[in-house]
């Protein structure tokens, strides 16, 4: 076997590097003056796509599906266009469309719709040189999924989202990990109950089902200082990642107007609407609003629902 030299060991350290830094610098759009996922989604379903040993060039007609599904379900907005990431990674160097230039001059005035790219049978993929390096290296292809992750969503939605995508990072974990005492000074803040529904549970003289949340991510510049931290149960801290709920800045809880289900929602949910959560005794603990508005312009799937609750005597 013909073994690499020095000049392309080098180069393809570069490619390595080069990758990376262009992933954590995506010109991420904002929809609706919101963070939009779009560009991260497609990258993670793109390597899902090479663990899997497809074909470098992925159809649109193919690829809108699964990707209009995870903006669903991970975006912030609404209006869900899976034709916009599609063609506008090629603007960060690690994409492309064969014949875009064609597809341009053919509607110079306005980007191609999702009707166009079906029509003309649109592809894309990553550049050869970087699919040729994810296909042969699967640790750094594990290592790229990963560092998309920790650039770009918080710690509790990892393994939801790859399991979306059908992603397997065996033997990995995150780069970005949490200060080890975050989740015991703000328990210890919050008392050691959930700030919403005041869950708190014991086992063997051990709390389970009672997490820190961030409230401005890791991967956005949030911190570990219990300013930017909430003791929430679990279920209330995957509806809160997921932006189905918000505190606003009078500490009040908020509930997404996108949020539907039955009974149980109304119990462990929408109940909670429009009250006060349980806030530290120390008002220097209390959730900074700088991070609590961020998280209501850019994790929120807002408007809030107005809910009627009735006074209890």
């Amino acid at each position: 076997m013909k073994r690499d030299t020095y000049d392309n060991l080098i180069l393809r350290e570069d490619l390595r590097d080069f990758l990376l830094a262009k992933i954590s610098e995506l010109k991420t759009a904002k929809v609706d003056g919101r963070r939009a996922p779009h560009k991260p989604l497609l990258i993670l379903l793109a390597l899902a796509s090479i663990q899997h040993e497809k074909d470098r060039l992925l159809p649109y007609k193919e690829t809108e599906k699964p990707l209009k599904e995870l903006l669903v379900k991970y975006g912030v907005s609404k209006n869900v266009e899976p034709q916009l990431p599609f063609w506008h990674l090629r603007s960060d160097g690690i994409w492309e469309v064969p014949g875009s230039e064609e597809i341009s001059k053919l509607f110079p005035s306005r980007k191609p719709s999702r009707k166009v790219l079906i029509a003309v049978q649109a592809c894309g993929g990553f550049n050869r040189n970087i699919y040729d390096l994810l296909k042969g290296d699967e640790a750094f292809l594990i290592r790229v999924a990963q560092h998309t992750l920790d650039e770009h969503f918080t710690v509790s939605l990892h393994k939801e989202i790859l399991d979306s995508v059908g992603l397997s990072l065996a033997g990995i974990s995150s780069s970005r990990a949490r200060d080890p005492k975050f989740r015991k000074r703000v328990l210890d803040a919050y008392g050691w109950k959930c700030s919403i529904c005041e869950f708190d549970m014991y086992l063997g003289g051990q709390s389970f089902g009672l997490e820190a949340a961030h409230i401005r991510w890791k991967s956005h510049e949030g911190s570990d200082e219990v300013m930017n931290g909430v003791a929430l149960c679990a279920n209330h801290h995957k509806a809160f990642d997921h932006g189905a709920l918000t505190i606003g800045d009078d500490f009040r809880i908020l509930i997404s107007e996108q949020l539907h289900g039955g009974a149980a929602l109304q119990y462990y949910v929408e109940r909670f609407s429009g009250q006060l959560i349980s806030l530290p005794h120390s008002r220097s603990k209390y959730p900074e609003i700088k991070h609590l508005k961020w998280h209501h312009d850019h994790v929120f799937r807002g408007p809030p629902k107005e809910i009627y609750i009735p006074l209890t005597s």
